[in-house]
């Protein structure tokens, strides 16, 4: 699987790491680039808020195509 290189070293280790070492699909860390989101709005510094992905979330993994 192709994960799109970051600035950061250790924040792609982290991410591949947990690609490779994903048991079921709702483990899985995938990288969402900024613009496949919409309706993004900061509520309050350090809280969580509502975001929308564009493509929805992974529902089933094959673990043998890593995809």
């Amino acid at each position: 699987m192709f994960i799109p290189p970051l600035e950061n070293v250790t924040i792609d280790k982290f991410i591949q790491d947990a690609q490779i070492n994903a048991d079921i699909y709702y483990k899985v860390i995938k990288w969402l680039p900024y613009d496949r989101f919409q309706d993004i709005k900061q509520i309050a510094k350090g809280s969580y808020g509502i975001i929308y992905w564009i493509d929805g979330y992974i529902n089933d993994w094959d673990n043998k195509n890593q995809q």
